[in-house]
């Protein structure tokens, strides 16, 4: 068994709700006007992100698992292997992922998901 990874507490709540597949949860730990960017699109506040959720997030069951986190320049960075029922077609394995998140006090302000090292 891996050791548990230090993050501050709205990540650690995001990855739970994310593999919990509880929406309302996963929402619960965003700002109001966060920003979430995948692929290079960017969705804009609880709205925007609910539906993109719904669609290519939740609603294809993402799993998470955190191997690496950072803080750097006021982000903090995790590692994460991604699993769940999309596409895997030419995606590596394990699919590794950055999530780039900003945090706003208590929640998260900004997220960014990126190829892992990129």
């Amino acid at each position: 068994m891996s050791k548990e990874l230090e993050m501050p507490p709205a990540i650690a709540a995001f990855i739970e709700a994310t593999n919990a597949h509880n929406t309302n949860e996963f929402l619960a730990t965003l700002t109001d006007s966060a920003v979430i960017t995948d692929e290079g699109q960017e969705y804009r506040g609880i709205a925007a992100i609910k539906a993109w959720s719904d669609e290519r997030y939740i609603g294809v069951n993402v799993a998470l698992e955190a191997v690496e986190v950072v803080n750097r320049g006021g982000q903090t960075i995790v590692t994460v292997k991604v699993d769940g029922n999309f596409d895997k077609t030419g995606l590596a394995d394990p699919f590794l992922m950055d999530f780039h998140f900003t945090p706003d006090t208590r929640k998260i302000a900004e997220l960014n998901i990126r190829l892992a090292g990129q």
